[in-house]
């Protein structure tokens, strides 16, 4: 597998929290796992695969202590609209899951 070169302008933070997602302007969401966090976007992981390109709104949720100090810090939104720009099967022969790159609307 094709390794993918590292090229964030922003420091990542990594943190924990549930992630909830859900294709813009759809009901149904999905659950994942918050892996990190800089100013212009998140990391995560999920069962479900997303297109690069797609527009989604994602919650998170049961943030850690250690989470929700550096949001309040950082005045990080927990609610936001993002644009995935990656994402990547990360699983193995037996389970697929998937790692996923959005950006926040606005931050160039």
């Amino acid at each position: 597998m094709e390794k993918l070169k590292k090229k964030n302008k922003y420091k990542r933070h990594p943190y924990e929290a549930t992630v909830r997602f859900a294709y813009f302007n759809q009901k149904d969401s999905h659950a994942a796992r918050l892996l990190g966090f800089s100013d212009s976007g998140i990391s995560f992981n999920s069962k479900t695969p997303i297109k690069a390109g797609t527009t989604i709104l994602i919650k998170l949720e049961n943030l850690s202590s250690n989470t929700c100090k550096e949001i309040g810090v950082r005045g990080f939104k927990t609610i936001a609209l993002m644009e995935t720009r990656w994402c990547r099967e990360i699983g193995d022969q037996y389970r697929s899951e998937y790692e996923i790159g959005a950006k926040f609307y606005m931050c160039d």
